[in-house]
């Protein structure tokens, strides 16, 4: 009796210890992976050490500090119409220790830094020291802040932002005169800096890693940038979950650049798409390129069918939402709301038969569509973030941008859709993503493709 009695008593708390033996197994396998500053203090293997310093953190209203590690023979290209915007080297913010955040990969740190460095980055890592992430509206002010303060300060100064824009996103902030272009030459500083590539930025979380200038498709027809140059090949900057033993497949936002021009694919606007990777997505950015006169190319279904055929790849669910700014809104629309049996360009290519499917679409700040285009709506269609900027005067007062995304969001209840149309009215935004609700339009993202 008294045997069954402790047996009755131990059961209970059998659960707990199995929890508890998980959590430090858990532990143990996370300090396998995961580095911080105090770990690093040999440098990844190809790396040299030429900063260090303090990044002061918004979200945590305290500094974090970070190091910077350049490949020791860096080499850089110098030809603007060939990969980058600008001469220097690409670089990539690593941040480190941010609780809040999936960790799809089970690479550890050591190994994804030691792999960006050998594909000649600057990878810049922070250590954010177990600050949790609970709104994503206060992490993108980090987000902003990190890309503003290691190469991308143009990312805040282009004449269409607010105001409200930079007072939200508190730039430069805590931050003020912190903003670097170079850093010193590995081995002798004095000789000359390593510039950086302001085309080339990725703020990235742990255990994800970036594939740039990734070409998948070449001799382009038909097709011109915003520029009016030809457009002969389609790429994009991808970053995803590296590839290791254990990595989740994740969902995927794919934006068309508006970028006019060049061999880049940077957007001024890109910068809060990121926080979509804090989590738990992939990200992608696509270059820019429009139909030459009547001839039509769906550039946009190119990149989803491409991506679907290589979902394992980059560790990607079937689940794709996509985005797109200003000149790339309506082809955003239109191309992600592409009929099945519809036929286009893409379909000779290697990859032509896989879906074009997409679970959400953010069009911002452009055309989109019309009532034809409307009349197709159905139970199959992409949901949409519609978004009425107010402030949106860079190329038309905003009322006609109202008129468009008001008439969207009827077309959807109409075809017996609404839940499927969220649509927002953004007083203090302007010519740009809506980053004043945030967290309303990532949560929408999640009921779609998570």
């Amino acid at each position: 009796m008294i045997k069954q009695w402790r047996l009755a008593m131990l059961l209970p708390c059998l659960p707990l210890s199995v929890c508890v033996a998980n959590e430090k197994a858990e532990l143990q396998r996370g300090n396998a992976v995961l580095e911080a500053h105090a770990s690093l203090r040999d440098a990844p293997a190809g790396a040299v050490e030429v900063m260090s310093g303090n990044y002061q953190s918004i979200m945590l209203g305290k500094p974090c500090s970070f190091r910077v590690f350049s490949p020791a023979d860096p080499k850089w290209s110098t030809d603007e119409e060939h990969f980058y915007s600008s001469d220097g080297l690409r670089l990539v913010v690593y941040v480190m220790n941010l609780k809040g955040v999936p960790r799809p990969s089970k690479a550890t740190d050591r190994s994804i830094i030691e792999g960006l460095i050998k594909s000649n980055f600057l990878v810049v890592t922070v250590d954010f020291m177990g600050g949790r992430v609970t709104d994503h509206l206060e992490w993108q002010k980090d987000v902003n802040g990190l890309f503003c303060v290691f190469g991308g300060k143009w990312h805040t100064e282009q004449p269409w932002f607010t105001r409200n824009r930079k007072d939200l996103l508190q730039y430069p902030g805590p931050n003020k005169g912190k903003s670097f272009t170079s850093f010193p030459y590995p081995g002798n500083p004095s000789a000359k800096t390593v510039p950086v590539n302001k085309a080339g930025i990725y703020v990235i979380p742990s255990g994800y890693t970036v594939e740039p200038h990734l070409v998948f498709k070449n001799n382009l027809q038909n097709a011109k940038d915003a520029k009016g140059k030809d457009r002969k090949s389609l790429f994009m900057d991808i970053i995803y979950p590296k590839a290791s033993p254990q990595t989740d497949k994740v969902p995927l936002l794919l934006e068309i650049s508006s970028t006019a021009g060049g061999e880049y694919v940077v957007n001024a606007n890109t910068p809060i798409l990121y926080s979509w990777l804090f989590n738990g997505y992939a990200l992608s950015s696509m270059c820019y390129a429009r139909p030459d006169g009547k001839k039509s190319i769906h550039p946009l279904v190119h990149g989803l069918r491409y991506l679907q055929s290589q979902k394992d790849r980059f560790s990607l669910t079937e689940k794709f939402g996509t985005a797109g700014i200003s000149k790339s809104s309506g082809r955003c629309y239109d191309d992600s709301n592409l009929k099945k049996n519809q036929k286009t360009d893409a379909d000779q290519e290697p990859y032509g038969t896989e879906t074009s499917r997409v679970e959400v679409c953010m069009p911002a700040v452009g055309a989109l569509g019309g009532p034809k285009d409307w009349k197709t709506l159905d139970k199959i269609s992409p949901a949409a973030v519609l978004v009425w900027c107010q402030l949106n005067r860079k190329h038309r007062v905003g009322s006609e941008n109202a008129g468009v995304y008001r008439k969207a969001r009827d077309a959807y209840e109409a075809a017996g859709i609404g839940n499927k149309a969220l649509y927002l009215i953004s007083p203090l935004a302007g010519h740009e993503y809506d980053v004043y609700h945030l967290n309303e339009i990532m949560a929408f993202f999640d009921k779609y493709c998570k």
